[in-house]
């Protein structure tokens, strides 16, 4: 028991001087934005984690952020969301690429679009080329309909990658024909999710975040530092973030119990027996 309680008091310690957001608990203090969703770690490191007929935690858990935009107002008539971050890293293109995905699931016409100019990783992701993408269309070298790129693994879902790095992505994206983008696809598509840099390093999502109708600010587990959560309201104040809500992402289990991720069932929940069919098949 001493042990015991010696190696919780070590552990508390550590993460009362820990500079990094660990719980839920200390983004709500520091910050009035919502908290939407979270979405927990997974080990698999596969970009894409949710897919028809696919049971697991993380998979569930978009679903749940699915349906939990209404709370923000999406519907028919207001379909854009920008999702973006505070700094590099946090999971920003993950959360946009499986919203998309988990909406087309639906029967949704979805197009995920990466104006990250700066660093783009949707198309890494996706696994497709970034060549003749939103750039392109801003410099005028290219129609809507010509960079607009169908998704063959997943139905419903289509994709507009970054294209060519400019030099200027802050003042491409400010010359107006943004707008027209954002507007075509909005006539075209069910859904429309625009994945951004993120907004502490430079000011492409303050550009952006009018044109859309709700911003989803990701923030991570054990990574995003507690200082940058109280400045998203500071710097709210000067440039407002349009319609916003936090997801809490890559939320690690802790404790004694860390296989049901501390909520005391089972995360596969409606699994256990589908599994024990497949097994006694397979025996059989």
């Amino acid at each position: 028991m001493i042990f015991l309680g010696l190696g919780i008091a070590i552990i508390t310690i550590r993460e009362s001087f820990t500079g990094k957001v660990l719980y839920r608990n200390e983004v709500e203090s520091r910050t009035s934005i919502p908290i939407i969703g979270e979405v927990a770690f997974d080990k698999s490191k596969n970009p894409i984690v949710i897919e028809a007929g696919r049971r697991s935690l993380v998979a569930e858990e978009f679903r749940k952020l699915r349906i939990s935009l209404s709370f923000l107002g999406i519907d028919a008539n207001h379909k854009k969301i920008l999702v973006t971050s505070s700094i590099s890293g946090e999971g920003k293109s993950f959360i946009a690429a499986n919203l998309a995905v988990s909406l087309a699931l639906t029967g949704k016409k979805v197009a995920l679009v990466d104006m990250d100019l700066n660093n783009p990783t949707l198309s890494k992701i996706l696994n497709i080329p970034p060549d003749h993408g939103v750039t392109e269309f801003l410099t005028g070298e290219k129609d809507p309909e010509e960079i607009i790129k169908v998704i063959e693994e997943h139905k419903n879902l289509f994709f507009i990658p970054s294209g060519g790095l400019p030099e200027n992505p802050s003042e491409l994206l400010s010359n107006g024909k943004v707008k027209e983008l954002i507007d075509y696809l909005e006539g075209i598509f069910d859904m429309v999710i625009i994945d951004t840099s993120p907004l502490v390093l430079v000011t492409d999502g303050y550009i952006l975040t009018g044109l859309c109708d709700a911003t989803l600010y990701v923030v991570r587990h054990k990574y995003t530092p507690k200082m940058l959560i109280k400045r998203i309201d500071e710097n709210n104040h000067i440039n407002p973030i349009n319609n916003p809500a936090i997801i809490f992402n890559g939320v690690k289990s802790r404790g004694f119990f860390k296989n049901n991720y501390g909520y005391g069932y089972d995360y596969v929940y409606g699994n256990k027996e589908r599994t024990r069919e497949s097994r006694s098949l397979v025996k059989s």
